[in-house]
């Protein structure tokens, strides 16, 4: 769907692992499922002997179109690991894999030669994706700071979020829930990311400076935003699959529970019922949720403001607002502008 929408080729890349001329079936399924894209070439992951190889290159070349890029054999020592949510983030992999190696892998059996050919005769145009920003009245805008919480816990960021808010007067200061002691001094709010705050539970329960500069934020009417992960940091405790217990903020006066199977997953279209730090009532803001862990009971004490599929979600208490959905900027930037005002008000009024 994505290669429709840009109008680019496909390189497809397919798992051969306990497969070999049934391959040539998979591929031919992809040339053939849609006449709107094309697949241009094919990289073979997982190969094992040259026998393995030549079985699957002589069912390919009678069957399919596609160009044969190349076949990258199995090794251990390229897989990245996973968990829940996804792989493991960058700056773990980073321990673990040996870069040289896996470069050296693809330069030996992959034809870079025609990767590159293919690259260059589509050549992406892309249409502006943002909202126009008026640089000369933003760079004219007083300035407000504002908190985004940047560690091993907190760490499912859309980049492009980061750049809308910096677009917008917003400077950022990073800091860290499980090693910092205390909120940035002088910011005027909080954007807690997701993450994996279930892994690091006990830390960031132990963090007591840190779970009590953060209540204090907000009950001296700090902006506080919050998706997912830092979302469960507002509650009052995180209960993991074992069934054991982690003090949070205190923010929202419920638990949440992780699960051993994910809770939700997909694009989130969000209509605002009522005014709140990002937006009108009737605006309307798109994102995902994707999590493994529930509300334990909400039990109606917490006021919402989201309306999604006429689910309620999006909680709200005082300047602070905490969901599962983790909401992307750019189709909504104007939105922004709410958030920047609660920002300014805060800043005014210390």
């Amino acid at each position: 769907a994505l290669a429709q929408e840009l109008d680019l080729p496909i390189v497809l890349i397919v798992d051969v692992r306990s497969a070999a001329e049934s391959i040539a079936a998979v591929l031919y399924g992809f040339e053939n499922f849609s006449n709107n894209i094309t697949v241009q070439g094919v990289i073979f992951n997982f190969t094992g002997s040259e026998r393995h190889k030549e079985i699957i290159l002589k069912a390919v070349t009678a069957h399919c179109n596609a160009k044969v890029i190349g076949f990258l054999p199995r090794d251990e020592k390229f897989i990245i690991p996973d968990r829940h949510l996804g792989l493991h983030m960058g700056d773990e992999v980073k321990k673990n894999i040996d870069f040289s190696s896996i470069a050296e892998a693809i330069e030996t059996h992959l034809d870079l030669d025609t990767l590159l050919e293919i690259s260059e005769n589509n050549q992406l145009v892309v249409p502006g994706t943002k909202e126009e920003v008026n640089s000369t009245e933003n760079n004219q805008k007083e300035k407000v700071r504002l908190a985004v919480a940047k560690d091993e816990a907190f760490c499912f960021y859309y980049d492009e979020n980061l750049e809308i808010l910096k677009d917008n007067a917003i400077e950022i200061v990073f800091f860290s829930p499980l090693h910092d002691d205390n909120v940035p001094v002088g910011v005027d709010g909080i954007y807690f990311g997701g993450g994996y705050p279930e892994l690091h539970a006990n830390e960031l329960s132990k963090n007591t400076h840190m779970l009590e500069a953060v209540k204090k934020f907000h009950h001296d009417d700090g902006v506080i935003y919050a998706e997912c992960g830092g979302f469960m940091y507002l509650s009052k405790g995180i209960f993991d699959v074992a069934g054991s217990y982690f003090e949070m903020v205190d923010i929202f006066p419920f638990n949440v529970r992780m699960r051993k199977r994910f809770s939700r997953l997909g694009y989130r279209e969000v209509r605002l019922k009522k005014d709140c730090i990002i937006g009108k009532s009737g605006d309307v803001l798109y994102g995902h949720e994707f999590h493994y862990s529930d509300i334990d009971d909400s039990l109606n004490i917490v006021d919402t403001v989201y309306d999604i599929n006429q689910q309620s979600e999006g909680y709200v208490k005082k300047n602070t607002l905490g969901s599962y959905v983790h909401l992307h900027f750019a189709k909504s930037q104007g939105n922004i502008n709410t958030l920047y005002r609660f920002l300014l008000n805060r800043k005014h009024s210390k």
